[in-house]
């Protein structure tokens, strides 16, 4: 199962930008499941072990394992890189 999770915080335009982008694409038939993480809830330690540095930023897991990441507005050919890349597993 691949799962993407979008750290993002309200307010910030890149974020609202990339869910015009996201909203593009039918998840469920990709096998996909979008979660979408409110930065501002979460703790410092969180942060810290997640290392995100920026939002918005798209974490790619396959099986609960990071294969790919995105930080920042990016072209759609680069998130679909990195959904290849998860759900190849390399």
């Amino acid at each position: 199962m691949i799962t993407i999770k979008k750290f993002e915080k309200p307010n910030c335009r890149p974020c609202k930008v990339l869910d015009v982008y996201l909203n593009e694409y039918d998840f469920d038939s990709l096998g996909v499941k979008l979660e979408k993480v409110d930065v501002t809830t979460l703790t410092d330690e969180e942060l810290g072990a997640l290392k995100l540095t920026s939002v918005p930023t798209l974490i790619f897991y396959r099986n609960g394992h990071e294969m790919a990441r995105l930080v920042g507005l990016k072209s759609m050919d680069e998130f679909e890189d990195c959904l290849r890349q998860a759900k190849e597993g390399r």
